[in-house]
Parts: structure tokens; sequence; C-alpha cells
């Protein structure tokens, strides 16, 4: 498929880079790497965190992880015990302008997900490595990449996927960070490809070269998923980042 048919997911974009005007730029070193990562606690969304831990652990890295999920405790258990250079903590609750605040708060310098959580983090400024998913522990070698570095439209693929093109181990990334340089990389990806001004007209586009016609959601299937987030949209009206459009 042609990049000029691929819609990515939309995101409010932030209009200037947080991360930068936070004035909490400092160089990565061994005292001073505070990693965001952002995930459900299901396996395919654990595997990746507990693959960095090993490998920050390998490298003997001073680190403090902060998890923000929707179970601390199950995550907890998932991950077990780590490196007494390792400090984790794990938070439930954070979403939307609570997060963005946390986030920043705590002076994180790497953020680490998939999907729409990676471009939350980006969306902030926050230099983000795009995270895979797995249902089983990750290879020895993983390499890592950041999120500008994905093709279009991708927000994260199965790990046995990776080709280990343009990415690199985690003692490299941290060995020799520019933290400004990926803060305004990151930062920019998003505003470039994710912004939802420009996806709607993306999509408007898209959608008057489309085959597709009303007919399509007279299928029972079609129709019954449309009633379904109808009833989400009602039942979470007071939550303006659940569904597109939502403020």
């Amino acid at each position: 498929m042609s990049d000029d048919v691929i819609v990515p997911v939309p995101v409010y974009t932030k209009p200037s880079n947080m991360f930068l005007a936070s004035n909490n730029l400092l160089n990565i070193t061994d005292k001073q790497l505070v990693v965001a990562y952002i995930g459900r606690a299901v396996d395919w969304k654990m595997f990746p965190l507990k693959k960095m831990v090993d490998d920050l652990t390998v490298l003997k890295k001073t680190a403090r992880v902060i998890v923000y999920t929707n179970d601390a405790s199950c995550f907890s258990d998932f991950i077990g015990s780590t490196d007494a250079k390792i400090q984790l903590e794990f938070k439930e609750g954070y979403w939307g302008d609570k997060l963005a605040q946390d986030i920043l708060c705590n002076k994180v310098n790497l953020g680490y997900a998939m999907g729409t959580a990676a471009l939350d983090l980006a969306n902030l400024g926050i230099p983000t490595i795009l995270a895979d998913f797995s249902t089983a522990e990750f290879p020895e070698n993983y390499t890592y990449r950041f999120l500008y570095q994905a093709s279009k439209g991708n927000l994260g693929i199965n790990v046995c996927e990776n080709d280990h093109t343009d990415r690199r181990t985690l003692s490299d990334i941290v060995g020799d960070f520019n933290l400004r340089a990926e803060s305004e990389k990151s930062y920019n990806y998003v505003s470039k490809n994710h912004d939802i001004d420009n996806i709607a007209k993306k999509i408007i586009i898209v959608s008057k070269n489309s085959n597709m016609d009303l007919g399509y959601l007279s299928k029972p299937g079609a129709l019954i998923y449309f009633l379904l987030y109808l009833l989400k949209r009602v039942f979470r009206k007071d939550n303006k980042y659940f569904g597109w459009g939502i403020k």
C-alpha cells in the first residue's frame, strides 16, 4: 500500500514542545535517566518493559522507571525483582492532562511505549522509543528505534518482525544521546504526521477515492459495531480523551 492512502492515527498536537519549555533539559548520565513507560497490564505490553529493564541491568545503568498502567500490582508481579540500580514506580489512574503533568514534573527524559501512548509522550517533546509487542520473552539481541524512525502509520510491530534496520542497542542509545535533538525529532514527528487537522484533510481526500458506500453500514456486523461505539461514547461522555473529536 502506498503512503498516499495511509491515514495515520490523529491526535490533538501540543502548540509547543513542553519538554524543552520546562527547563528540565539535562544530559543523560548514570544518575539522570528517568524513563516513562505507558501500557496496560497485559503480557504483550509488559514483555517490552521487561526487556528494557533487563538491558538496563546488564548496562549497570542507574535508572528510575515510572510505569503508568491500569493494574500496578499485576505489572509489578510480572516484572519481578530488579537490580538495586533500577528504581521501578507503578502508577494507576493517569491519563490526559494529569498524565502529562506528572511526566513533566518527574523530569522524564526518555519515553517508551507503543500505539497512541507513544504519540502522547512524543507530543510533549519527550524523546520516545517505540516499543514492539510480544507474548513471549524478547530475543537477547533485540534492538530499539525511536518513534520518528518508524514507517508511516507504524506504531509498533511484532518483535519477530524486527529486521534491525535503523535500530540501535539500548547501550548505544543512552551512551550517545542528545536530549534536545531527540526531543525536537520526536515532537516534530507527531506534529507533522499525526496532527488531527492535517489528518482530517487527508481523510476527506482518501474518502473521496473510496469505493465504500452507505450500503456497507446495513450489514449486521458493521451496524452492531457502530451501535456499541455510540453506547460507549454516551457512557464515557465526560472523558474528553475517548473517541475522535471529543474535547
